[in-house]
Formats: C-alpha cells, structure tokens, sequence
C-alpha cells in the first residue's frame, strides 16, 4: 500500500538530528520551541505542522498516527528513515513521538549525539489541558458550522482530521465529553512518561517536571548552551494555543465559506423549510432568499456563525407553519409570501448579468417544501419563461415520518414534472441506507444524512463552478441530459463517500464504486433498469486520458443496460480545484428512477381510496379533482419510464 510519506518530497538538504523533545502535547512545549529557535536549533512542532508542512504534512502526520495505533489499518509503521523523510529540514523534533511511537525513533536513540527531553506535569492538570485545548478544537470540528465548512477547503478538513486523530491517539479513540475519554487520557499519559524514560538513555536525558519550573537554568547546561540575557518565552497558556490555531483557522475559514457559497449558482431560491440560492453580482457572495413559514429557522440563521452570510432583506418568514399540509403551503400561508418571494426575485434577477436560471432545494414530504416550493416554481415559470429551473428535492422515506406525506409529494411532483427543467433526486431511505450500511452510522442524524446532500451538491455544481469543456452551465446540462421533456429526473451518485476514502483512492476504484448500487442516493432497482444518459463529474488532479479510459470500461461492461439510440450517452468532464483528492459525482437518468415514484404512488393510493385526511387539503383549496390529476400524471410519467426499462435497449 502506498504512503502519504512515500509522496512527499525528499529534503533538499538533510539535516542532523540534535534534539528530540519527547514529550506529550501541553507540557510546556511551545514555550520550549520558542526558547530552543533562540539557541540556535529548527525545531519541528505541531506549528511547523500548521503554518509550514501544510497540507501535505497533516496528511503524513496524520497516517503516522494511525499506522502506530491501528495495526489493522494495513500502513506500515514509520521508522527513523521515514522520519528522515518528513523532518529532514529540521535538526530538533518535539512532541511527535508521543502520538507515533518511540519505533520511529529508534534510530536516533542509537545515535550517541542526540539528546533528549522530556517534560511533564501531573497528570490531572495535563487531562484538564488536553481538554480545554485539544478536546475543544475536536469537539468544533464536530460541530456546525466547522462540520460543514471543512468540506470545503481541503486544509481546514486535514487540519481538524488530524486534532481529532490525535485526540483519539491520547484517548485511545474516545471522543471529548465521553464518559471514558479522562480516564483514558489519565492511564496513557502516565504509561507513556513512565515507558519513554525507561526507552531513552539516560545519560542523554534531561526530565523537567514543569511544577518545579521550566526555563534556561533547566535546559542550556544540559544542551552546552550559555544562558541568553533575554527572558524564557512562556507559552504553555490555553489562551495562547487558541491565538494560534485561531490565527491559522481564520483564513482557512473564510476560504471555505467562499467555497461554500459557490456551490450553487442559482439565482433565486428556497431555504431552512424550502432551501437557498446565491447570487454573483457582488463579490463576495451572499445567500440571498430565504423562506419560512415559522420563526424558528429565523432564529437559528441570526443567531448562528454563518449569519452575516445571508442578505438580511431577503429573509422571509410568517410566525406561524404550515402544519405539514401541501395545500396550506401553496393556497394560504405560502400565497401570503409569494407577492414578496418574487419581488425580491425580480429584484436580484435584474442585477444579474446573464441570469441563466434558478437553481431550488426543497423538501417534498412536508407543506413548505412541498406546498411553497410548487408554488413558487409555478410562478418563476410564468415570470421567467425562457430561463433554466432545476431543483434538488428531497423524497421522504418508505416509512413516512408524517402519514400525509404521500399526498405532499404526489401533489409536488405534479409541478416537478410540468414546470421543472430538471429535478435532482434525493431520497431519504437510500440516504439512510448508506448511512447504516455503507458507513456503519447505527442510528444516523439529520447531520449525518446532510452531510450527504452537501457532497453530492457540490458534486453536481462544480461543472457550473469551475472551467470545463462539457455541461458548464445549466442549460447545457439539460440540453446533454434530457432526451424527452418528461424524463428529467435525475439519480445522484457519490464516490468515494468522506468518511470511508481509501489509504490511495485511485481513478479505477472511484470510478468502480460509483456505479455500485450502494453509492446512489435514490431507492430503486438498479440491477434490472436501463441509463438513458450518464453524466461522470471528477474533481482532481487526474489525467483525462485515464478517466475516458475507466469510463469507457465501465460502458463496456454494462453496455447491454444503456439506450443505444441516444448517441453517446456516457459523457465524463473533469475539474481540479482546490483538492487534489480524487473523488467523482454521477448524474443518471435512469428508469430505475420509477422504483422510487412507484413506492410513492401506491403509498398516495393507500391513502386516498379510502378518502383518508382530505379534509386539510380540501379545506385550504385543493380539490379531489387535483389530487385525481396528480396521481394520474405521475401514474403516466412512471409508465414512461417502464417504457423504456421494460423494452431492448435497441
């Protein structure tokens, strides 16, 4: 198995190795690297990590880790040539070993002009300093918004997997605030100061314990070092740490956010109940429309970090819901906002420059997402005849967590199918079916499932995000997709999933996994269906000539489930942005697609010939007649596509 190290670099000129500080993280070390940069030494530390290594360092940094605590990960241990390797600019190296084992330094304990430090403090301080340092950037790096951020810049997300790597090195995988991680944290501290001064020799070891001070006195008769008249730098301070890894994070932040708000290029859309969309007539990009119907999403978008990211004109809501009912989004509650939803749409239309068209998330089980959004794609239809709308709508699962939702979305797919231009389809069940199957997520979140959505997004967006020869803006993407009007549904497929990347992903295995049935986002049977059209989307620094290759592998193997008489049908385009990870987004329209509306369908027919809950559709406007028209309408776009998946491909 190939290396993180093995791809890094060669040193151009090695230095010896003088020191190694072998102690764990917060005992004084970062005072100690300012002290030892005064007396001459290029220490290698945790900062270095940070501000000089980068990326490339976390990653090494991070596998050392994990090739010393996880024997079943299948990496090689590091030993002292792979240290050579990593820190041969530097002559000093600090806190490392603590995290990877002292197997990667044996070499220099062998060396007789090495020497060694080591600090250390009682071990109820040193557990009650991890956790308000180390366990504090873990437990941000779980939480919103740095969860979601970290996905969209490929430093942000080595650096906060690589604190929570370490944390789990010192905690032996626990996280912060479980009810074992101090007791772990106390039991391994205390072996690993006991072990590595039984390891080190002790003629070339200096232990301070920080309770009886730490400064020049210690260390410069040990290191043959007069005394400097300046004074020790302190640094041990939790303040101190989080000055640093503030000043590190804050661009790497903000970089993030950009990206983020590049994901979508809509001009006009739903959020919170219905979704968002961004516009890019000002610089920076602003996320500029958002619906609700209650104040609740309201509250958490002011009070939350990503506040000042929405344009706070374009925030609309009513103080009251729609109560999970289709009709009271579309006849009553969301009528009373459309007047203003389209004004500030015409508004933010006539800054643009080349308004391609709308770009809308929204949820089809519940009445905002399902009830609004159908209004308001009716009437950006008849606004903006001649523009692009496309949505990504979320199907709710086979077991409905609101016993309507059946009529919600068999109501909303009326509109999808008349309106829309194109629909990317989400489902919730094959979502939760990834999560538990595929990831291991016993009993997976709304966080876990959204964390889904997001890749596959920015997947699907980043043809429109970045230069690229094919299917560069939204109605290229039609054009290519779609060859009846009808059939513009669209299966989303993502490889490889966060959380589960290989040690080396390479083209051949993203590629193979992403046509595997577990990896697209939408229940159906996709063993026994046909592909009208394909669309492969790959990001990173890969060769075109391989990717056409893998590609056209993969047709010839599944040639027999693909229409022949759509000429070309399986078309790949490839971007590299700021990642150099591979990973790779599918679009396939695809008769399997039908699995899902079929489900549907008979759930709606359950319901309604036994005329069951009509009463709060009727009520708000919607006629038995409207629901005949719905079913009827989906019932023939479901036929349309068994049409094809029923008949030879020729």
């Amino acid at each position: 198995m190939s290396r993180e190290i093995e791809r890094l670099a060669q040193p151009a000129e090695k230095k010896k190795m003088r020191l190694i500080v072998a102690s764990c993280s917060r005992t004084g070390t970062l005072g100690l690297h300012a002290g030892l940069e005064m007396l001459g030494y290029t220490p290698y530390h945790m900062i270095d990590v940070m501000y000089k290594g980068r990326s490339p360092h976390m990653k090494v940094f991070t596998e050392a880790i994990i090739a010393n605590h996880n024997q079943l990960s299948g990496i090689k241990r590091y030993e002292t040539p792979d240290m050579d390797r990593w820190i041969g600019n530097y002559d000093c190296l600090m806190e490392i070993p603590s995290y990877i084992g002292s197997r990667a330094m044996q070499g220099y304990i062998e060396d007789p002009d090495v020497k060694f430090i080591v600090t250390e403090r009682t071990p109820e301080k040193w557990v009650r300093s991890i956790e308000n340092t180390l366990g504090e950037a873990v437990k941000a790096a779980h939480q919103f918004p740095l969860n979601i951020l970290k996905r969209f810049d490929s430093e942000l997300g080595h650096f906060l997997h690589l604190a929570t790597v370490m944390y789990w090195a010192y905690a032996d995988g626990a996280n912060p605030g479980d009810s074992n991680s101090e007791v772990a944290l106390y039991k391994n501290y205390v072996e690993y100061i006991r072990s590595i001064k039984e390891t080190l020799p002790k003629d070339r070891l200096l232990v301070v314990k920080l309770e009886d001070g730490l400064g020049w006195e210690q260390i410069c008769p040990f290191l043959d070092q007069p005394i400097p008249e300046e004074k020790y730098p302190r640094g041990n301070e939790p303040d101190k740490f989080h000055r640093i890894v503030a000043d590190y994070m804050e661009p790497r932040v903000k970089a993030a956010m950009v990206n983020f708000g590049a994901m979508v290029t809509a001009t006009a859309g739903i959020a919170g109940y219905l979704g968002w969309s961004l516009f890019w007539h000002s610089s920076s990009p602003k996320i500029t429309e958002e619906h609700g119907l209650d104040n609740s999403g309201k509250d958490r978008i002011h009070g939350g970090p990503l506040g000042s990211f929405f344009r706070p004109g374009n925030l609309l809501f009513r103080g009251y819901g729609s109560g999970q009912c289709w009709a009271t989004g579309y006849h009553t509650a969301g009528a009373e906002l459309i007047e203003e939803s389209i004004d500030i749409v015409r508004r933010e239309s006539e800054a643009c420059e080349c308004l391609q068209g709308f770009q809308i998330v929204h949820s089809l089980g519940g009445g905002t997402g399902g009830g609004m959004g159908a209004l308001l794609i009716s009437r950006l239809r008849d606004e903006f005849p001649d523009r692009v709308i496309a949505t990504f709508s979320v199907f709710p699962p086979q077991a409905p967590d609101v016993v309507v939702e059946p009529y919600n979305v068999i109501l909303s797919m009326n509109q999808l199918i008349e309106a829309c231009d194109a629909t990317f389809c989400i489902d919730n069940q094959a979502l939760t079916d990834i999560s538990t199957g595929t990831l291991g997520i016993r009993d997976p979140c709304h966080m876990d499932l959204n964390d889904l959505v997001k890749q596959v997004m920015s997947g699907v967006t980043a043809c429109f995000r970045y230069p690229g020869q094919l299917n560069s803006d939204l109605r290229k993407l039609t054009m290519n997709m779609i060859p009846s009007p009808r059939l513009h549904f669209f299966m989303l497929g993502l490889s490889p999933f966060p959380s589960c990347t290989p040690e080396s992903s390479n083209v051949a295995w993203v590629t193979q996994q992403l046509f595997s049935s577990n990896n697209i986002m939408a229940s159906g049977n996709h063993h026994k269906s046909h592909c009208l059209s394909c669309l492969t989307i790959i990001r990173g620094k890969v060769s075109v000539v391989e990717i056409e290759a893998q590609v056209n592998n993969m047709w010839n193997r599944n040639s027999p489930d693909f229409i022949e008489w759509v000429p070309n049908n399986v078309r790949s385009t490839v971007y590299s942005p700021h990642s150099t990870d591979v990973s790779c987004t599918v679009l396939a329209n695809s008769t399997s697609i039908e699995g899902m509306f079929s489900r549907i369908s008979e759930q709606f027919s359950a319901l309604y010939r036994r005329k069951a809950y009509l009463n709060p559709y009727t009520i708000h406007g919607v006629d038995e007649l409207d629901l005949m028209e719905a079913e009827s309408n989906m019932n023939d776009l479901i036929e349309e596509y068994r049409q094809y998946q029923d008949s030879p491909c020729e």
